[in-house]
């Protein structure tokens, strides 16, 4: 897939090819410009018409509901599109892109684990991103993602928002959203132990079927 792909920002969870790019902060630059010059309308539409596609019994929906590691990812990438994009083209108060700050700052790695929250990742114990700016709008973001339970970011959004006031403060993130029901409930299984060639591998295919 290009990086001018808009579906490269969303996949990059495992893609060997990303984590090279992004310890450059060039790089990684580039592939923000990229994906965040892509019509997010038409990508958000096409996004959650993959994730219809990928739930129905003439595809993968039998995997889905057997709960199989790589199409519950997958799903999680798809229906996440919309908080991904939003988040990963925030610009910090100096320009740059807040997830290429993030990304790249060897410092405090933490700062870069928020941003797969979207995927209903949670903070490992005991981080501390950075509190700043990016960091608050960031979460501002997911907080309304959050509220729609189909959203794997409903799962996690919490108990990550209280992690973070540890750190940060009381104030500095809402912590009582409430979650919506709504129908495709959000895909809960944690699958951050996949296999990068694996998972890669399926989208490529996924995504040659379904174009």
């Amino acid at each position: 897939m290009s990086h001018h792909d808009p579906r490269t920002y969303i996949f990059h969870q495992n893609s060997n090819s990303f984590f090279k790019a992004a310890k450059s902060l060039v790089t990684i630059t580039q592939v923000l410009d990229a994906s965040c010059n892509a019509g997010f309308a038409s990508c958000s539409a096409l996004m959650a018409s993959y994730a219809q596609s990928l739930k129905q019994d003439s595809n993968c929906g039998e995997d889905f509901n057997n709960q199989n590691p790589l199409v519950v990812q997958a799903l999680n990438g798809l229906v996440s599109y919309d908080p991904m994009y939003q988040a990963g083209c925030l610009r910090s108060d100096s320009g740059s892109y807040c997830f290429a700050d993030a990304i790249t700052n060897v410092d405090n790695p933490p700062d870069s684990y928020i941003y797969f929250l979207p995927l209903g990742l949670s903070l490992p114990g005991n981080s501390r991103p950075t509190c700043n700016s990016c960091l608050q709008k960031s979460m501002a973001i997911f907080a309304t993602a959050a509220g729609n339970a189909s959203q794997p970011a409903s799962t996690v959004y919490i108990s990550t928002a209280h992690q973070i006031q540890v750190g940060c403060g009381p104030t500095f993130v809402n912590s009582t959203v409430q979650t919506v029901d709504s129908a495709g409930g959000a895909a809960t299984l944690a699958t951050n132990g996949l296999t990068t060639v694996a998972f890669i591998a399926f989208l490529v295919a996924l995504s040659a079927w379904l174009l």
